[in-house]
């Protein structure tokens, strides 16, 4: 995608950013218990998973689906820190017709060379 400097309304820059629950339908939880199969085709089997990432599908939606083990979870927009949910480091960059594109990054030094770049390519003000 070509961006004209001209075009760009504002850059927004977020070094770590912790999404709300309407944001993101991920979350960590603690001993999850996963459903294995069932015993005599009526009685539930549990595994427990110590670390899990679920899906929770939204906030009006009740219904948990299971992700995966949080050692095995990769994404490219989140992480988990300490069990807690984080955007990767990102930049939105604003444009004059109203559209937004949101450039993701996996550290906070690649962020800010791109930002970097982009002022060194246009005039512009800091606030």
């Amino acid at each position: 995608m070509i961006i004209f400097n001209s075009n760009i309304t504002r850059v927004s820059v977020f070094h770590k950013y912790k999404p709300n629950r309407f944001e993101c339908s991920l979350k960590f939880v603690e001993d999850y218990k996963k459903k294995a199969g069932s015993k005599f085709l009526f009685f539930p089997v549990y595994e427990i998973v110590p670390q899990a990432v679920i899906n929770t599908g939204g906030v009006f939606d009740s219904g948990e689906e299971f992700v995966c083990e949080l050692k095995d979870y990769k994404s490219d927009y989140y992480y988990f820190e300490d069990g807690v949910l984080y955007e990767k480091p990102h930049c939105t960059i604003h444009m004059n017709d109203g559209s937004n594109r949101e450039v993701h990054f996996d550290t906070v030094d690649e962020l800010n060379k791109f930002v970097e770049d982009i002022k060194s390519k246009a005039p512009h003000i800091e606030i």
